[in-house]
Protein backbone atom coordinates (compact mmCIF):
# COMPACT_ATOMS: atom_id res chain seq x y z
CA UNK A 1 0.00 0.00 0.00
CA UNK A 2 2.63 2.27 0.62
CA UNK A 3 4.60 1.83 -2.95
CA UNK A 4 0.81 2.87 -4.21
CA UNK A 5 0.33 5.66 -2.36
CA UNK A 6 3.85 7.27 -2.88
CA UNK A 7 3.02 6.52 -6.80
CA UNK A 8 -0.15 8.46 -6.16
CA UNK A 9 1.86 11.67 -4.10
CA UNK A 10 4.84 11.69 -7.01
CA UNK A 11 5.55 14.16 -9.69
CA UNK A 12 4.70 11.25 -12.56
CA UNK A 13 1.65 13.08 -14.15
CA UNK A 14 0.33 9.66 -16.21
CA UNK A 15 -0.19 6.32 -15.34
CA UNK A 16 -0.96 3.74 -17.55
CA UNK A 17 -1.19 -0.27 -15.99
CA UNK A 18 -1.75 -3.56 -18.25
CA UNK A 19 -3.14 -6.60 -16.65
CA UNK A 20 -5.18 -7.84 -13.80
CA UNK A 21 -2.56 -8.04 -11.22
CA UNK A 22 -1.56 -4.19 -12.24
CA UNK A 23 -5.29 -3.02 -11.52
CA UNK A 24 -4.69 -2.48 -7.78
CA UNK A 25 -1.88 0.25 -8.72
CA UNK A 26 -4.62 1.98 -10.94
CA UNK A 27 -6.89 1.56 -8.30
CA UNK A 28 -5.09 3.91 -6.16
CA UNK A 29 -3.64 6.29 -8.87
CA UNK A 30 -6.34 6.94 -10.92
CA UNK A 31 -7.71 9.21 -7.82
CA UNK A 32 -4.54 11.09 -8.46
CA UNK A 33 -3.37 11.23 -11.83
CA UNK A 34 -4.44 11.13 -15.58
CA UNK A 35 -4.43 7.31 -15.64
CA UNK A 36 -6.36 4.08 -17.82
CA UNK A 37 -6.09 0.59 -17.44
CA UNK A 38 -5.86 -1.92 -20.01
CA UNK A 39 -6.19 -5.72 -20.47
CA UNK A 40 -5.48 -5.85 -23.95
CA UNK A 41 -1.83 -4.53 -25.12
CA UNK A 42 -2.62 -3.32 -28.42
CA UNK A 43 -5.35 -0.94 -26.82
CA UNK A 44 -2.80 0.22 -24.65
CA UNK A 45 -0.38 0.62 -27.25
CA UNK A 46 -2.75 3.53 -29.14
CA UNK A 47 -3.56 4.96 -26.02
CA UNK A 48 0.34 5.56 -25.23
CA UNK A 49 1.41 6.44 -28.55
CA UNK A 50 -1.38 9.43 -28.53
CA UNK A 51 0.14 10.62 -25.27
CA UNK A 52 3.70 11.00 -26.33
CA UNK A 53 5.30 13.90 -26.58
CA UNK A 54 8.87 14.71 -27.24
CA UNK A 55 11.08 14.97 -24.38
CA UNK A 56 8.66 12.89 -22.61
CA UNK A 57 10.25 10.17 -20.15
CA UNK A 58 8.39 6.75 -20.15
CA UNK A 59 8.89 4.25 -17.71
CA UNK A 60 7.73 0.45 -18.18
CA UNK A 61 7.51 -2.08 -15.51
CA UNK A 62 6.36 -5.51 -15.79
CA UNK A 63 7.18 -8.88 -15.08
CA UNK A 64 9.02 -10.66 -18.13
CA UNK A 65 5.74 -13.11 -18.47
CA UNK A 66 4.12 -10.01 -19.72
CA UNK A 67 6.22 -9.58 -22.76
CA UNK A 68 6.61 -6.15 -22.13
CA UNK A 69 10.02 -5.35 -24.58
CA UNK A 70 7.16 -5.34 -27.10
CA UNK A 71 5.63 -1.74 -26.05
CA UNK A 72 9.32 -0.99 -25.48
CA UNK A 73 9.91 -1.61 -28.76
CA UNK A 74 6.81 0.34 -30.65
CA UNK A 75 8.16 3.05 -28.33
CA UNK A 76 11.44 3.20 -29.47
CA UNK A 77 10.55 3.15 -33.03
CA UNK A 78 7.32 5.32 -32.73
CA UNK A 79 8.08 8.74 -34.86
CA UNK A 80 7.36 11.42 -33.00
CA UNK A 81 5.64 15.23 -34.87
CA UNK A 82 8.13 17.20 -35.75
Amino acid sequence: VYKRQKLASSSIEVVVTFGEEARFLWEEVRKSKRSWHFEDKRRLMDKLLSLLEEGDLVGIKGSRAMEMEEIVEDVLSFPLPA
